[in-house]
């Protein structure tokens, strides 16, 4: 599957028993409906799907909304986002969806903390 939208470009592709969204472009207002779409159609198809922001270059607060969509949508699916760029991480984070990081949650924080150089407070 293939889906187009402003600059993002969608591909899902299946691997055993995961579904693997391969994305390139920019998720923003403009487009983050068509990347839902296509994050919930992999979620569809599998209950392990693996979001590869790797191509991403502009991620935003639209697209954890889309990530956030479809886990209200599709509670059975596991959705881990594998790849993302400094501010897609950050975002996803500060959104508290950075369980879907790729890894446990406390070691996705330090994760996050240690590459890009930001630092999470917990309460």
């Amino acid at each position: 599957m293939s889906m187009s939208g402003v600059d993002l470009v969608c591909r899902v592709e299946r691997v055993g028993g995961v579904s693997v969204l391969w994305t390139s472009g920019e998720v923003d207002l403009a487009s983050w409906k068509p990347f839902a779409l296509a994050v919930y159609r992999a979620a569809c198809d599998c209950d392990n799907v693996i979001v590869d922001l790797g191509g991403i270059h502009h991620f935003d607060a639209c697209g954890a909304h889309a990530l956030s969509t479809v886990t209200h949508l599709r509670p059975r699916a596991r959705l881990t986002v594998r790849n993302p760029s400094r501010t897609a991480a950050i975002v996803i984070a500060v959104a508290g969806l950075e369980d879907m990081l790729a890894g446990s949650t406390d070691a996705c924080a330090t994760s996050v903390e240690q590459q890009h150089g930001v630092t999470f407070q917990t309460s």
